[in-house]
């Protein structure tokens, strides 16, 4: 069985070790899904409900919740750096008028508490994604 993982410098070397920048990818956007996961539930709960069906901008008649249902999570390879991204889907654009306010209604922040109520955990579960598919490859 394979050393526990401690630090960033050490799982860089561990995945360095692989040798296969296939798998490093696939490994680091496994553990990277998965660890923004909690983040996705967080918003889906806190984002504002309306208690109206509505019509989206392509004229869709969608249920309350809406919003809530289109937060999606996609994670990329950017410049060597992993990237995920939490938002909504183009048509529940409107929800991100909630994070910030308008001129015409407050804030209701929903994203980033989000983020900052579960840094810790997402960043937990990156390390032990990682060092869960480097004991898998390493068999």
């Amino acid at each position: 069985m394979a050393d526990p993982v401690r630090g960033w410098k050490e799982l860089d070397r561990k995945l360095a070790a692989l040798g296969d920048a296939q798998q490093v990818r696939k490994i680091l956007r496994s553990s990277a899904g998965t660890a923004v996961t909690p983040v996705v539930q967080s918003a889906r709960r806190n984002v504002p409900r309306g208690t109206r069906a509505h019509k989206t901008y392509k004229g869709r008649l969608v249920a309350p919740g809406f919003a809530s249902r289109s937060i999606k999570k996609r994670v990329k390879i950017v410049g060597g750096s992993i990237v995920a991204y939490v938002g909504v889907r183009k048509e529940a654009f409107y929800a991100l008028f909630f994070e910030g306010g308008t001129q015409y209604m407050r804030a209701q922040p929903w994203l980033e508490p989000a983020l900052k109520d579960n840094k810790a955990k997402v960043l937990q579960r990156f390390g032990d994604g990682i060092e869960k598919w480097i004991r898998k490859v390493a068999r």
